[in-house]
């Protein structure tokens, strides 16, 4: 319930900035008629060019040299904004949905104790291997050994 509560004040924040961020850029379009830069302005320009509508074109082209940086700065903001908006409310959703369900399972953690035996490696399988290892070794050092006498007669 905590996490609820901390993903809905994220939330409330985020959505704040959205709104104002929003409100930012309907200010500039309203005021500069400025909408998308690239598509835009190349339209202006080549109305500008053939002559056609040069004076709204030429205001309109004034409002991107004063407002263009701002308007793309704060178009970039407020997308990531948006992102950032979406992706807390996955996780508020998700946070609700954690505190609405219902356990169907638990976990019993006991206090540990120590054991009354040692439960691995048992020492009798490790001296069995060293016996048998050692008598391997013995027997090839030994064949190797009666083969060097066997030679030199």
């Amino acid at each position: 319930k905590e996490l609820v509560l901390i993903y809905k004040d994220h939330l409330n924040q985020k959505k704040k900035e959205v709104d104002s961020l929003a409100k930012a850029l309907t200010d500039i379009r309203k005021e500069y008629g400025i909408l998308h830069m690239s598509s835009q302005v190349e339209k202006l320009t080549e109305a500008i060019s053939m002559g056609r509508g040069t004076k709204e074109a030429t205001v309109i082209l004034d409002g991107w040299k004063e407002k263009g940086a701002e308007y793309h700065k704060t178009d970039s903001l407020f997308s990531y904004a948006i992102g950032d908006f979406q992706g807390i409310k996955v996780a508020y959703e998700h946070a609700i949905r954690d505190t609405k369900k219902m356990q169907t399972y638990t976990h019993v953690v006991s206090h540990p104790f120590p054991s009354d035996k040692k439960a691995y490696p048992k020492r009798w399988i490790i001296l069995l291997f060293s016996v048998f290892g050692a008598l391997f070794a013995g027997i090839i050092v030994i064949s190797i050994i009666d083969s060097q006498k066997v030679k030199k007669k």
